[in-house]
């Protein structure tokens, strides 16, 4: 299938300097300073600022440590660049308990993508779908053939990377955000073929 072959591959120019490597809690301060610069770019545009003030160092610090505390359930990854962290990302099995509701639309052994970010001066260059290829490899092995991930719906950028890589929509529902604001997300399937 085309479109997975597209997000299973490692963009062809990947920098000698890049370095893609499980997360440890040695990291959280600098993949919460990874996250807040590209959270800030992404949303400050549709988000209002009581909520985007929410966004501090220290609570998204408190965000990554909570997941690498929660290993091996969910699994986090950097990306670096001369020991620098630029990317990082998250994954697990699909969180019935944390989404909005689909339904049964989504099965009980799908996997999830959450919390993928790569540092503004530094998008552009493949890191994301670099990410994205190593988190769909570490569900592919636990399993999973349906991966699900939540999207803000204004979040044209997001949106537009998963849709050129052919993840298909699957439901819109509302959701809050830093527990106050109601957004509307857009739920995005990709599907992994399981090898002959």
């Amino acid at each position: 299938m085309e479109n997975q072959a597209r997000m299973l591959s490692v963009v062809p120019d990947w920098a000698s300097t890049y370095h893609l490597r499980e997360a440890k809690l040695a990291d959280v301060m600098a993949m919460a300073s990874v996250t807040r610069s590209s959270w800030l770019k992404a949303f400050q545009s549709f988000l209002p600022d009581p909520v985007l003030k929410q966004g501090t160092q220290q609570h998204f610090e408190q965000l990554w440590r909570t997941i690498l505390l929660n290993a091996p359930e969910e699994e986090a990854i950097i990306i670096e660049d001369e020991g620098e962290v630029v990317a990082c990302g998250a994954c697990g099995m699909y969180r019935f308990d944390y989404n909005p509701p689909l339904g049964d639309i989504i099965k009980p052994n799908a996997g999830e993508l959450y919390r993928g970010y790569v540092t503004p001066e530094y998008q552009g260059y493949g890191l994301g779908r670099s990410l994205l290829a190593r988190r769909l490899a570490m569900l592919a092995a636990r399993g999973c053939s349906d991966v699900y991930t939540w999207v803000y719906e204004d979040n044209s950028s997001a949106r537009g990377f998963f849709e050129h890589l052919g993840a298909s929509i699957i439901g819109i529902r509302h959701g809050k955000t830093m527990g106050s604001h109601w957004f509307r997300e857009v739920c995005y399937r990709v599907k992994i073929d399981k090898p002959a």
